[in-house]
């Protein structure tokens, strides 16, 4: 027995039209003071840099994610290089961490417990 064909009626169509034609109404573009961190960049002097590996399409991605050392909840992610391979990705995401990191007294590390973590 063959597929059947699917089958709409002219009311649920014309409805899915409608729906379809307000969705660029959903979204609203944000305000000034939601890009505020962008502009306001010098928190990033006191961050702690952790690098990412992520696979993505047969790719390594290498990531960087600066979190403050004071509030660990505001972090900035950046996307830096893809590699093929692990281990020269790896290498990469090593050698980007150092040359983010401007401090040269030392690392900055951060502990568990200073993030305040809720269990509930």
């Amino acid at each position: 027995m063959g597929k059947r064909s699917f089958y709409i009626d002219k009311g649920a169509y014309a409805n899915l039209l409608a729906g379809i034609g307000s969705l660029h109404t959903t979204e609203r573009k944000g305000n000034l003071s939601d890009f505020q961190v962008y502009a306001d960049n010098t928190w990033l002097a006191d961050t702690v840099i952790i690098e990412q590996l992520t696979r993505s399409q047969g790719e390594w991605q290498v990531e960087l994610l600066f979190a403050s050392i004071h509030n660990p909840l505001k972090f900035l992610k950046q996307r830096m290089i893809a590699n093929s391979c692990p281990e020269w990705a790896a290498q990469l995401a090593h050698v980007r961490r150092k040359l983010a990191a401007n401090d040269r007294r030392r690392d900055i590390t951060m502990s568990i417990g200073q993030m305040n973590i809720c269990s509930n």
